[in-house]
């Protein structure tokens, strides 16, 4: 594998971790923002940053790192993605 390939990877694989850190909820507790005496309605999630995110979705947010100013055409971004992909999931 090439250098530029390598590197490639390396940086596609920094940016879904940002971008994962970035997207992940604090996991506050649902009373946080409950003023006193009051309960939290339904609507009301605690988050959890114990999911992680499907693969489907890691590919996703991979590829909307991609745009016309990248080094390479987006099929060559796709495969570049699902080869990081698959590197991270072993």
């Amino acid at each position: 594998m090439s250098r530029i390939a390598k590197a490639s990877m390396i940086a596609i694989a920094g940016a879904l971790l940002i971008s994962a850190t970035a997207l992940a909820d604090p996991g506050t507790s649902a009373t946080a923002n409950t003023p006193a005496g009051t309960t939290p309605t339904a609507t009301t999630t605690t988050g959890s940053i114990n999911l992680d995110p499907s693969p489907e979705q890691r590919m996703k947010d991979c590829m909307a790192i991609w745009d016309r100013g990248t080094h390479m055409t987006k099929q060559q971004w796709r495969r570049t993605c699902k080869t990081t992909l698959g590197e991270f999931m072993d």
